[in-house]
């Protein structure tokens, strides 16, 4: 079984306003995203990490800190959760 982990990249307002129950807030700062880098590492085998944001940006951005820091199994949604609707047929 994969574990999926999907911190929702974006500022306390947006998160407030609306987000999925199983995410996860973290600040789109890159001080912040870091910092979530070493219990990202200590997720056990066969964890699949996807950073979300609104339009996919901020997320895309974690992507990267993440990729550098040689977190394992990053990918992002793409559109980015904004999206979702549209992609999931309304």
């Amino acid at each position: 079984m994969v574990r999926l982990v999907r911190p929702e990249v974006c500022p306390e307002p947006e998160y407030e306003l609306l987000h999925p129950v199983w995410s996860r807030h973290v600040d789109p700062d890159p001080v912040a995203v870091d910092a979530l880098v070493p219990e990202l590492n200590d997720n056990p085998a066969r964890t699949v990490v996807a950073p979300m944001s609104g339009d996919e940006t901020a997320a895309t951005e974690a992507w990267k800190v993440h990729v550098a820091d040689e977190v394992p199994d990053v990918c992002i949604h793409e559109d980015g959760i904004n999206e979702w609707p549209e992609t999931l047929g309304g």
